[in-house]
């Protein structure tokens, strides 16, 4: 059993036996973040930013 992990343009693992297998079996019971979750958070990540940023231009400091 091959198992092929690619990270960035360079970045390739091959993962050979056990190895793949233990992988395969972690990974296929990860909890995967549901993505409109992940949107809001972004959402609201990104709105709490701009406020800072107004506050902190409000006060003349730079940003």
């Amino acid at each position: 059993m091959i198992w092929k992990i690619t990270r960035r343009k360079h970045n390739v693992v091959f993962v050979f036996g056990k190895q793949a297998k233990v992988l395969r079996e972690m990974l296929g019971s990860a909890v995967v973040p549901d993505r409109t979750t992940l949107e809001k958070e972004a959402d609201e990540f990104e709105q709490y930013m701009l406020k800072k940023r107004e506050e902190t231009l409000a006060r003349g400091e730079k940003w």
